[in-house]
């Protein structure tokens, strides 16, 4: 079990232990071969397969203490690589092929350090300038490791500059695997935002939205606002269960949700126990006000079958308003103008179970709405009202 070490999420050698892991694994396996072959060729005195060894032992050792300390084992892991290839490739010589090596660390060292860009730059640079080097200065190699070496250097030549190269290759596979992986994370993350920014804002407004500098604002000139109150419920929540006062509520909105995608109605918030809706406010559409009634009705025909301890006040007018997107931490989608103040008191004037239009909305929805007989309320902060409830489709509009 690995042990806890409190990272920093945000941190890439964090994000990229598996591969860092992977690179120690392949390089631990390839050190125990490579210590194999120069034990039993005849030409190597021994000093190598020792070396091998040793290092072998080095990444065991390196690989337990990234279990704790993530960083230590990715610099620890470079240090022992650049050095291991460095030191080989001076005490055998260029002709041996050694310094070929320096290429995978070259390419490995500045995608593990990404995360510190002078570190990142560093550690790449490194082992091109001790390649070039090794390259440029051709040393020819010490005689107490290796006798006879130029009797077999082309063969080590080769078999070096093949092994590096499927180091280098399969460093770039895991690498541009990783990378796609991370584009298709980012992919889905972005995604995912972008459905939380349309449960915030309508989507058609979003682009708007996004290339004014998070600020938006326009006139409807014909919009319906629907205000629905779930009756009872404020008394519900106290002697309930709080995931289930959650739960129950939850399911509501889904369904008003499910109600307002059908009939085109935008949700526009809830607040607490009320839910706020409307029409016609980002496009205006052929049958709006006929949809806004249908929706009202079904909200209060679902509650009333699906929900028999609670019932629902519905509030409705017409008229225009102000809508817009506000906001910088948290933003919201709202609207505002009296009309939205109306639907709201007539909410509040409205009985369980009904629908409470004004009545400049009523003389839209007629004939194809059929309407109880107009009466005057008396709405807070605006006086007197006429309004009449709604009583259903007619059928003739």
């Amino acid at each position: 079990m690995r042990a806890e070490t409190n990272p920093d999420r945000d941190d890439p050698l964090e994000n990229d232990r598996f591969l860092l892991e992977l690179l120690v694994g392949s390089s631990f396996a390839y050190s125990i071969v490579y210590a194999f072959v120069n034990y039993h060729a005849s030409f190597v005195d021994g000093v190598p397969a020792s070396i091998s060894i040793l290092y072998a032992a080095y990444l065991v050792f390196i690989y337990l203490i990234g279990r704790y300390r993530i960083l230590w084992m990715a610099l620890l892991f470079y240090a022992g690589a650049f050095l291991s290839v460095t030191g080989y490739a001076i005490a055998l010589g260029s002709g041996f092929g050694m310094h070929f090596f320096l290429l995978p660390v070259a390419v490995g060292a500045p995608f593990l350090f990404r995360g510190d860009r002078l570190l990142a730059v560093a550690t790449g640079a490194l082992p091109v300038l001790a390649f070039c080097a090794l390259l440029v200065l051709n040393f020819s190699g010490t005689s107490i490791i290796v006798s006879d070496l130029e009797e077999t250097a082309s063969l080590y030549l080769r078999v070096n500059a093949i092994s590096a190269t499927a180091f280098l290759l399969v460093e770039i596979l895991l690498i541009a695997t990783f990378l796609n992986r991370t584009l298709e994370r980012l992919a889905a993350e972005k995604g995912r935002n972008y459905q939380l920014l349309c449960n915030l804002i309508p989507e058609s407004l979003l682009g708007r939205f996004l290339s004014n500098d998070r600020y938006l604002a326009y006139n409807c000139d014909q919009a319906v606002v629907i205000f629905v109150d779930i009756v009872g419920f404020t008394e519900l929540s106290v002697r309930s269960d709080p995931n289930e006062v959650v739960r129950m509520l939850n399911d509501i909105y889904s369904d008003f949700d499910e109600l307002a995608d059908q009939f085109g109605v935008e949700k526009i918030k809830t607040i607490g126990d009320s839910y706020m809706a409307a029409v016609n406010v980002i496009d205006q559409t052929s049958g709006a006000f006929e949809n806004a009634a249908r929706f009202a009705l079904d909200i209060v025909r679902i509650v009333s079958e699906r929900y028999s301890h609670i019932g629902v006040r519905v509030g409705m007018a017409s008229g225009p308003l102000v809508a817009g997107a506000v906001g910088k931490r948290r933003i919201f989608f709202d609207i505002w103008g009296p009309v939205v103040n109306l639907a709201s008191r007539l909410e509040k004037l409205s009985a369980p179970g009904r629908v409470l239009c004004s009545m400049e909305l009523v003389e839209r929805l007629r004939p194809a709405f059929q309407f109880a007989e107009e009466s005057n309320y008396e709405a807070r902060g605006i006086g007197e009202t006429p309004a009449a409830f709604l009583l259903g489709a007619t059928g003739t509009g």
